[in-house]
């Protein structure tokens, strides 16, 4: 399950999106999205963490082989993400900001500031790059 989800599905749809772009003449950005955990290990995640971090191997080979294209492939690894507004998780959220130097959660907003970044006309010559979107929590991630 965790494979399918996490790689096989992002393989999948990376393929057809490339495909449908190279078919028709289309030059633009495909944006994956991975894990913190891909560079730092999360408890109880072995199968999810090496899923990302395929995602991220496979946006530097795309990168590669469409960039002939005028295609750029990057990705986001997301670090702690609050699920949502009003989460019911606000004890584990508090919690988590001590081991995070910018002293927060992360938001969605940081997530689609970052996809937007690689979307941008100034980053056309970025591809094949992974952005860590962690407020330093890369550091500090095994005593999590």
């Amino acid at each position: 399950y965790q494979l399918n989800v996490n790689w096989r599905s992002p393989f999948v749809l990376n393929q057809k999106i490339a495909k449908n772009m190279i078919d028709n003449g289309i030059q633009g950005r495909i944006v994956n999205i991975s894990t913190i955990g891909a560079r730092a290990c999360h408890t109880d995640a072995l199968v999810y963490d090496a899923a990302k971090g395929a995602v991220e191997v496979m946006t530097r080979n795309m990168a590669y082989e469409l960039g002939p294209y005028g295609i750029s492939v990057n990705c986001v690894a997301p670090g702690n993400i609050a699920d949502r507004p009003g989460s019911t998780h606000a004890e584990w959220w508090d919690r988590g900001a001590t081991k995070i130097p910018l002293g927060r959660i992360g938001k969605a907003d940081d997530i689609a500031a970052a996809v937007l970044f690689f979307c941008l006309p100034e980053t056309s010559f970025t591809t094949g790059q992974t952005l860590l979107v962690d407020g330093a929590h890369d550091s500090y991630l095994p005593e999590f």
